[in-house]
């Protein structure tokens, strides 16, 4: 059964994807294609007119129409339940199945029933419309925010890759997947109580590896093409991506939580809601720890350990604190942004940018919990103070180096660049390094030391 989801999608594009299916898979193979309308609102009546004369002379489709805009968690719920097919396959509304692209995946599936499959996603520009094939695969991972990321696959897994092998993967990305019916059920299959957007494909990744000795796989034969497009969402009130993330988070993360906590605390403004549901069916189905996870799946996974201090990094001088300023770090080395300018900002105990773990790891280093990646404090001769991408390999915004910290040996409260032998400085409103002195510019505190 495959089940294509949209919201306000144009016609066009969900007939490329669903005529795809069609065309490129064998007939014996495809028991239904069911369209789920997730309360469309924009030009509805000729959609719904355009959705049925397609179903009218193709048996094998199906249409089910949501009462209003609830989100894709559910919708995709909604679907589950009325197919009937021994898989469950998920697309977007705006992709292009390539082919051979569903073998693929059912084989995988036959030879572990208890895994998701999932497709390498080539794309397709948003604008040309034209199809291009990805030349790497990308390795779902995420850090304590939660958030989807792209990371890199080990040796061993880019050389299975290469021979037509599957890879495991941490987290899939979500909207392109396969699935064994009856073990989707057995699960749960999706927490219904996300909403709207986000969270949902960690929420699946951790079911799926920590209960009833599940895989998630990238299956490299099997390509789909993928529209990638920023799109708003607009989520009733009491509802966001914060809520969602700290549903997750509170039924998944265990001890870890405390980490998602300190670092996104605008998630504190949100209630979770009744998640008596999804903790009951974690308990009932006996479903690993995420300490068994970090171990067996995702031991590269950035924890901060070894911890000196945390908490907000406030210069004694201004009384103000060190931010990443906002700013984002992407997750590959290459990819923009890699490096932001450090900024002081007012102490802010809402923000998601300031909250600071100073490590012995790696020989010590200055980190915050970013939304793609951890990010670090560092200095260079040419660009000053920033932070960056933590030397995590080739092209990375920042050496091994330049991230390397340690308490100034004539003053706890300074904070000595190993590499340059200057220390964290304000100068103004500026924070910058500096030839440590006894100046009060260079004495900072951070809330809670180890």
């Amino acid at each position: 059964s495959v089940i294509l989801l949209y919201n306000n999608e144009d016609w066009s594009v969900l007939l490329r994807t669903a005529q795809s299916v069609i065309d490129r898979t064998p007939d014996r193979l495809l028991h239904e294609i069911i369209f789920v309308d997730d309360g469309s609102d924009f030009d509805a009546q000729e959609m719904d007119k355009q959705v049925a004369l397609y179903a009218e002379d193709r048996p094998k489709v199906k249409t089910v129409k949501m009462p209003s805009h609830l989100g894709l968690m559910v919708a995709k719920v909604e679907g589950a339940k009325v197919a009937t097919g021994d898989v469950l396959v998920y697309l977007d509304s705006h992709c292009e199945v390539n082919v051979g692209w569903l073998e693929p995946l059912l084989q995988r599936i036959e030879a572990n029933p208890n895994s998701a499959a999932v497709p390498i996603i080539d794309s397709i520009d948003a604008t040309s419309f034209q199809y291009q094939s990805s030349v790497f695969a990308t390795r779902g991972v995420f850090g304590f925010s939660l958030y989807y990321a792209g990371g890199a696959f080990s040796d061993r897994d880019k050389i299975a890759l290469a021979n037509g092998g599957v890879a495991p993967l941490p987290a899939m990305p979500g909207g392109l997947f396969a699935i064994r019916r009856k073990y989707f059920e057995q699960i749960g299959m999706y927490d219904t109580g996300l909403r709207i957007w986000g969270g949902e494909n960690i929420e699946l990744s951790m079911k799926v590896w920590r209960c009833l000795n599940g895989r998630v796989e990238l299956v490299p034969c099997s390509r789909v093409g993928h529209i990638f497009r920023d799109k708003g969402h607009t989520f009733p009130s009491g509802e966001g991506l914060h809520k969602n993330y700290k549903r997750v988070a509170r039924v998944w993360l265990d001890d870890y939580y405390k980490f998602f906590e300190n670092s996104f605390p605008r998630a504190k403004r949100f209630q979770t809601g009744d998640i008596s549901e999804p903790m009951k069916i974690r308990h009932n189905l006996e479903c690993k720890s995420m300490d068994w996870f970090v171990e067996n799946v995702f031991p590269d996974m950035y924890i901060p350990r070894s911890i000196i201090a945390e908490g907000l990094l406030v210069s004694e001088q201004t009384n103000t604190c060190l931010t990443t300023g906002g700013v984002e770090i992407a997750s590959h080395p290459g990819q923009n942004p890699s490096s932001a300018k450090a900024k002081m900002l007012r102490i802010d105990h809402t923000s998601d940018y300031n909250y600071w773990y100073f490590t012995r790891q790696n020989g010590g280093r200055i980190v915050h919990l970013g939304v793609w990646i951890e990010e670090c404090l560092g200095a260079s001769r040419n660009r000053g103070l920033l932070v960056c991408q933590c030397g995590i390999g080739p092209g990375s915004s920042c050496t091994a180096a330049d991230v390397r910290w340690e308490p100034y040996e004539e003053d706890p409260k300074q904070l000595k660049h190993v590499a340059s032998g200057q220390c964290l400085t304000l100068e103004g409103k500026e924070p910058t390094m500096a030839t440590c002195s006894a100046s009060k510019s260079q004495k900072w505190r951070f809330e809670r030391h180890v």
